[in-house]
């Protein structure tokens, strides 16, 4: 009879470990999902939040635009590849100047930075027209620089040598 408790006992106890660790794998599994679910979250939140920025941006570009004679435009909308086989290399090329704003010259770029501290927005990267002095490169034969895969309006292309001139 003593036998058949413990063993009764054991049983249970044995059933009450396999329970366990059964649940404790769940949790761990559910805790990893739920890991999952945070970061793809957070990414969607991140996504958002430039969205809304540069949502923001834009509106502040474009009444630029209207009130600030000399204000052309983005970089990026203003520039692009002769074909679209050069996007990748323009896109890696142009990162750093893609959301800069291409202005006359100084006295613009000088109330552009005005304009956007007082509606709340910060800086900006500004690239004047007038000022802008090309990195002189020497290349080899056979090696072209990014410049002469990209095109732009006559009136910007200070602005296109300037950035992407000297890009092999």
């Amino acid at each position: 009879e003593i036998r058949k408790e413990v063993s009764v006992k054991e049983g249970a106890k044995k059933l009450n470990e396999k329970e366990t660790s059964f649940n404790t794998e769940k949790l761990a599994q559910k805790n990893q999902k739920l890991r999952e679910y945070e970061k793809q979250m957070d990414e969607i939140r991140r996504i958002q939040g430039t969205d809304r920025r540069k949502e923001r941006f834009n509106k502040q570009l474009t009444k630029m635009t209207q009130i600030i004679p000399g204000v052309y435009g983005l970089f990026s909308d203003l520039v692009q590849p002769i074909q679209n086989k050069y996007d990748v290399a323009a896109e890696a090329g142009c990162r750093a100047f893609k959301d800069s704003i291409v202005v006359k010259d100084n006295q613009t770029a000088i109330r552009c930075l005005k304009f956007l501290k007082e509606s709340g927005y910060g800086d900006a990267k500004l690239l004047p027209l007038n000022n802008l002095k090309p990195i002189k490169v020497q290349t080899k034969k056979g090696v072209n620089l990014l410049s002469r895969f990209m095109e732009c309006e006559p009136l910007i292309e200070p602005a296109l040598t300037y950035v992407c001139g000297h890009i092999a």
